[in-house]
């Protein structure tokens, strides 16, 4: 019944598009970011980024991230970044 009550009360659509985002990126960078700190403290930073970079080429190709942040900014620069102001 809880479950449900829940889901009934959800709205359709938060107040402001961004928030959600906006709150689970802070919780990341609150949370999140302390535990992998923690975790990768002994390894070198540089090491670290080189494995990344050999990941991502290997898997999604070479400069994709790029790629798609500049569609995202694209998408915001025209329709607005859906955070407070929007």
């Amino acid at each position: 019944m809880f479950l449900f009550a829940a889901i009934v009360q959800w709205p359709v659509r938060p107040a402001r598009p961004g928030s959600l985002l906006r709150a689970h990126i802070a919780k990341e960078d609150d949370c999140l970011a302390s535990v992998v700190h923690r975790a990768f403290s002994d390894e070198d930073p540089e090491s670290l980024t080189e494995q990344f970079e050999e990941l991502e080429r290997r898997e999604i190709g070479e400069r994709t991230f790029e790629r798609y942040a500049a569609i995202v900014e694209a998408l915001e620069a025209r329709h607005g970044d859906g955070g407070p102001s929007a």
